[in-house]
């Protein structure tokens, strides 16, 4: 470009790239490749086609001046046209390969900035989850805690633990102060609160049983010993039915001779 009159590169500068672009594909510079070259690519390879015309300029040339000085000039420029031309592809094949090499790298870096991106999202992500999934654990527990020491969570926790435990209270009176101790014995066991016993005893009592109670005192409903001295005192045992039903006691299929024993213990005999 340099090498150029001053006049010259003016007049080229002030052409579009469009222009220097169409010039050059006319002189046989491949179209394709040409899109790839920059502005100041374009304008240097112009530059170098004006300085060193193609091949059929320099024949008319040749003829015009028909002298063997004169072709032995083109025939000299011709090949430096020609090296120069070599050059200049190879500078190109360059700087293609650097700017595919530094796509490529780009590429990778965007790549590589992208998985580093994703492993932190994921990250996030599951400390995310492991916050709410903690969260929902100690609110559970919250409600399961508060639920518990209610009466109504008390009842179902300790029903759902007794009901398998307790059978029904049968039809016979002399069997209820043993039914009564077996009672007692599992709310010992599994510390059942005072204050929801009579709650828990309720549906495993007979109809008989039930239909009394409605007969008793409202403010006493809710005391377990009360309930149970108020079902005695309405059957009215005495200690003729006792002696009676020690006599005439069975062992059940159900049950072993320790069980059976113990059933008997706990019946009070009153002998006169």
């Amino acid at each position: 470009m340099e090498e150029l009159p001053e006049d010259t590169r003016k007049e080229l500068i002030k052409m579009s790239s469009e222009r220097i672009r169409l010039r050059l594909v006319q002189a046989g510079y491949n179209e394709e490749q040409l899109f790839t070259l920059s502005r100041d690519d374009l304008l240097e390879a112009l530059a170098l086609h004006i300085l060193y015309p193609p091949a059929e300029t320099k024949e008319v040339l040749k003829g015009a001046e028909g002298g063997m000085e004169r072709t032995e000039e083109l025939s000299k420029a011709e090949e430096r046209e020609l090296r120069m031309m070599e050059l200049r592809e190879m500078e190109l094949r360059d700087r293609e390969e650097e700017r595919q090499i530094r796509r490529e790298q780009l590429q990778l870096e965007r790549q590589r900035k992208e998985r580093e991106k994703l492993k932190e999202e994921r990250e996030l992500v599951k400390e995310e989850r492991l916050a709410k999934e903690l969260e929902r654990q100690m609110k559970k527990n919250e409600e399961d805690r508060a639920q518990k020491e209610s009466v109504p969570g008390q009842l179902r926790y300790f029903g759902k633990m007794l009901d398998p435990l307790l059978p029904k209270l049968g039809e016979d009176p002399t069997e209820y102060p043993a039914y009564f101790e077996s009672v007692e014995d599992k709310f010992r066991t599994i510390q059942v609160p005072k204050n929801i016993q009579a709650k828990l005893i309720l549906p495993k009592l007979n109809d008989r049983s039930r239909s009394l109670l409605t007969k008793m005192p409202k403010e006493h409903l809710d005391d377990y010993n009360q309930m149970k001295s108020y079902l005695l005192r309405k059957f009215k045992l005495t200690a003729e039915q006792y002696r009676d039903s020690f006599w005439s006691a069975t062992k059940r299929p159900e049950e072993t001779l320790v069980i059976w024993c113990s059933r008997q213990n706990s019946v009070p005999i009153l002998l006169k």
